[in-house]
């Protein structure tokens, strides 16, 4: 939860008073970065990305942290445009994996396919975290034949891996595509079955599923006969609000 009245702009101020705080704080450049980036995050992660932008601009030279930062802030911001236009700032040697996957993430909220496949497509090392993002976007699209072609081509030299599974099944789920949510649980069941809380959580997508097409009954069938199976206690949710002022 962000509070922008609240956040703390020394970020900016260390960059334009640098040799000042060096004296007072003894802070190294390493964490100056940290801080600034921090300031960033906390703009962004608020809603208030006209001042992360700020804290951005305010750095005479951005290294690739800050950088990510604001591709992460924009993204979080439905700002995909804003997000792949920075990314296209950095050089492709300078990305880092975490780069990679807010722009790719930037891409997916806001439904730029194109872009996402383009940026998918140059990058040099496709790492099991990136491909598991594009796979989530493709699953936003609805794209599900090409996600399931990368989860092929990942698994002719790699270990399933269950996070790509899991946004294939909530892609289908938002899709209401009951085959499809049946047959990738049951790939889920057959390749990981003691991952016990992400089998759940499986089923409850897959209740969802039916749920969403009025079939109400078979649903909540589905959902307590799959919990009950796997004899695994579901953790309760749990989440804050801000009434006047005050956490409730």
């Amino acid at each position: 939860m962000g509070y922008p009245n609240k956040i703390d702009y020394t970020g900016m101020y260390f960059m334009r008073n640098k040799h000042t705080l060096d004296i007072i704080c003894g802070l190294s450049m390493k964490n100056r970065w940290a801080m600034i980036t921090d300031n960033a995050n906390k703009c962004g992660k608020s809603g208030s990305i006209d001042k992360a932008y700020d804290v951005f601009q305010s750095v005479a030279s951005p290294n690739i942290i800050t950088h990510t930062s604001m591709i992460n802030a924009f993204g979080l911001n439905g700002m995909g445009f804003e997000a792949v236009n920075l990314y296209k700032q950095i050089s492709i040697d300078q990305c880092n994996d975490i780069t990679h996957i807010c722009v790719l993430n930037a891409c997916s909220h806001s439904g730029l396919l194109n872009q996402a496949r383009i940026i998918f497509n140059n990058i040099h090392i496709k790492t099991e975290k990136i491909i598991t993002t594009m796979i989530d976007c493709l699953s936003r699209l609805f794209l599900f034949d090409e996600a399931e072609r990368l989860i092929d081509d990942f698994e002719k030299s790699n270990q399933p891996n269950i996070v790509m599974y899991m946004a294939l099944l909530s892609g289908a789920r938002n899709h209401g595509n009951i085959q499809l949510s049946e047959k990738i649980y049951n790939r889920i069941k057959s390749l990981f079955p003691d991952e016990k809380e992400c089998l759940i959580s499986g089923a409850i997508l897959l209740s969802n599923v039916y749920s969403s097409r009025g079939e109400f009954e078979l649903g909540r069938d589905i959902r307590y006969r799959h919990i009950n199976k796997l004899k695994h206690k579901v953790k309760v949710g749990l989440s804050w609000t801000e009434v006047n002022g005050e956490l409730v």
